[in-house]
């Protein structure tokens, strides 16, 4: 009979000890577990030494096997997921850098190649020029071209189609409509 009790002490002890990781308890499921094991320590030692010692040996090794496989399933239960954090991406860990966040806003926009790219060169953008990469393609200076991505601080060009529809630039006026220039088309600048 007190070998019964000193098995099912030990096995409370250690479901308590699981318990006190997913249940907020102040410590209670931990009393409890102490007092689990020395009650189950207590039954086993009543019905002989080696028995009791063979218990003391038991906690000892399931005690962290158990709470070992506890943290290891924490994790993915919903109290786990609310405790601990997402781990952040690489774009949350860099330092807010306004140089990147302005090559960013270059995606999609247009320009010229202000050298000659074997495949690496300058580009001009709305009259700023940038260090640029082609997609492996030489270009000539001159060439319009598009930005199809930022990696890291390196621009990434694409030349433009023959018959894609190239942006003004604006520090070049004589390219311009006049109705860009601010100038009514039907007044004579003499009269």
């Amino acid at each position: 009979m007190y070998l019964f009790w000193a098995i099912i002490l030990l096995t409370v002890g250690l479901a308590l000890a699981v318990l006190e990781l997913f249940i907020p308890s102040a410590g209670l499921f931990s009393v409890g577990c102490v007092a689990a094991f020395a009650g189950s320590l207590y039954y086993a030692f009543s019905v002989s030494t080696e028995v009791g010692l063979l218990f003391s040996g038991a906690i000892l090794m399931l005690l962290p096997m158990a709470i070992s496989a506890a943290i290891k399933v924490w994790p993915h239960t919903r109290m786990g997921k609310r405790v601990l954090l997402d781990i952040p991406t690489s774009d949350e860990v860099r330092p807010d850098d306004p140089v990147r966040r302005e090559l960013a806003a270059l995606v999609g926009k247009r320009g010229r190649a202000a050298s000659k790219m074997l495949p690496s060169g300058a580009i001009e953008v709305e009259g700023q020029i940038y260090d640029a990469l082609t997609e492996g393609v030489a270009v000539e200076p001159g060439e319009w071209l598009e930005v199809v991505a930022v990696q890291g601080t390196r621009v990434v060009v694409r030349t433009l189609a023959a018959g894609a529809e190239r942006p003004v630039t604006p520090h070049d006026v004589l390219s311009q409509p006049v109705e860009h220039l601010g100038i009514d088309p039907d007044v004579h600048p003499l009269s």
